[in-house]
């Protein structure tokens, strides 16, 4: 039983941590790659291992260490994937947060000059930083000028960007 604890605590910790870092840390995700991918073989496999283990349990037949600890690790891994949404859905609000609060400064700046800044270095940077949330900082964004129209870009590791849509006033996964 201490086993299986320890097997799904360790996986509850390196699920939330390899499918969140991205919003706080860029190139770690990058090196967890190979975590993340074993944990969602784990995870798949659990949908075998799991029952089996039920069942050799309801039937009183004894379970090698290796299975108890790999079915730890699934479980973990379900476990991790349930609380990693409400992460998900905090940081979904603080990203599009920034985005409004970064495109009502480029509205009021093109407002007073007439036109959108060449960079966001144009715009009072430690002002804005005091307003935008704690994880998306000003040097988080990409952000480029075209024909008196803007990009609003946040890089994320892996995947590619995040785009802001002035259109949903939110931003959007962009993989292209």
């Amino acid at each position: 039983m201490k086993r299986l604890t320890i097997a799904i605590l360790v996986s509850v910790f390196l699920t939330i941590l390899c499918w969140t870092i991205g919003y706080f840390g860029y190139f770690i995700a990058l090196i967890l790659m190979p975590l993340m991918f074993f944990l969602f073989i784990v995870g798949l496999s659990g949908l075998i291992t799991i029952p089996i283990g039920l069942i050799c349990v309801i039937k009183k037949r004894s379970i090698s260490n290796r299975l108890i600890f790999f079915i730890g690790l699934a479980i973990g891994f379900y476990i991790g994937l349930l609380l990693q949404q409400p992460i998900d859905s905090w940081d979904t609000k603080q990203r599009n947060l920034s985005g409004e609060i970064l495109t009502s400064e480029l509205e009021c700046f093109k407002k007073q000059y007439g036109k959108y800044p060449d960079s966001l270095d144009q715009l009072e940077i430690y002002k804005l930083n005091d307003k935008l949330p704690s994880t998306y900082k000003i040097s988080r964004f990409t952000y480029r000028l075209n024909n008196n129209k803007y990009d609003l870009d946040i890089p994320i590791p892996i995947m590619n960007s995040w785009h802001w849509s002035r259109y949903k006033n939110e931003f959007e996964y962009d993989d292209f």
